[in-house]
């Protein structure tokens, strides 16, 4: 995996030997801004602060993480740290990027309950780790010597790695997780919101009726805005927006295109609502992201 700031993480191959899973090491000097790149993916991620200090922005969200600090990154949600210069010391982080397949494939059926509030309550699942509390001390405990296993030999640690992620979770979830939504709720509330999640999922490009999602969901409308955004943490129409843009990412890294033609496939007819709303999300325009992803 490259180092530098000048990949985003949709070009990278989260998996080692064909492994659902990523794990990798980066330092920065002092005079850079950014200690890690505003960018997304599909797969969780924890990253620990071995050196240094960051403001870790997590959608709208800061979080000021100091040596020997963790947070726990859902899929999906759009990322970034900001270095915060201390004298002349270096920041360094690992992270471990994994699909949620490392977890679910060796869970029965009944289990994965335990796992899906990260996936579909993503902001709200997210974790500031850090020592100030035993259980957090524990997963830190856990997680750290993942970072020092031999990368060489995935023979040699794949299984105590699933195992202490396992460990890791069952620690987060009874003291955050579990709190993120009402076991009965969710399990009853969740194939209804999922029908309507899939259908913006695989039509985005379209001009999707708030009534449409509400009869795919079976509910009203007014019922279906409030249990989406309880569930997912945005409203159906920012949902479909963030859907849209990141879309757009992947068209603009990808592809030769004109933005234009990139816009109106990803949903927009109109080139200056999409080029505002893609520098309000993303910080930067649609060329700028180009230029630097391509």
């Amino acid at each position: 995996m490259k180092n530098d700031t000048s990949y985003l993480a949709e070009q990278i191959t989260h998996r080692t030997l064909s492994r659902p899973f990523l794990i990798h090491h980066t330092t920065v000097t002092n005079d850079m801004k950014l200690a890690l790149y505003l960018h997304y993916h599909s797969e969780m991620e924890f990253f620990y602060l071995t050196e240094g200090e960051v403001d870790f922005v997590i959608e709208e969200e800061t979080f000021r993480l100091k040596e020997g600090d963790a947070i726990f990154i859902p899929p999906g949600l759009i990322h970034y740290a900001d270095n915060i210069p201390l004298n002349d010391k270096t920041c360094s982080f690992h992270a471990l990027v994994f699909d949620i397949s490392l977890l679910t494939d060796v869970l029965p059926s009944y289990c994965k309950h335990y796992i899906y509030p990260a996936r579909y309550n993503a902001r709200k699942s997210v974790l500031h780790i850090n020592s100030s509390t035993d259980c957090h001390t524990q997963i830190l405990e856990l997680l750290c010597p993942i970072f020092d296993m031999d990368k060489s030999d995935i023979d040699t640690y794949e299984l105590e790695l699933r195992g202490r992620l396992l460990m890791i979770w069952q620690l987060m979830y009874n003291t955050h997780l579990n709190s993120v939504h009402n076991n009965s709720l969710y399990d009853h509330i969740y194939p209804q919101l999922k029908k309507s999640i899939d259908y913006l999922d695989n039509n985005y490009q379209e001009n999707i009726e708030l009534s449409t999602l509400a009869y795919t969901a079976g509910m009203s409308e007014g019922h279906f805005c409030r249990i989406f955004k309880e569930f997912t943490g945005f409203t159906p129409f920012t949902y479909l927006n963030r859907k849209r843009i990141l879309e757009s990412c992947r068209y603009l890294t990808d592809s030769t295109e004109s933005i234009a033609d990139i816009a109106t496939k990803c949903g927009y007819n109109n080139i200056s609502y999409y080029n505002r709303t893609f520098l309000k999300m993303m910080h930067e325009t649609p060329s700028a992201y180009r230029k630097r992803t391509s």
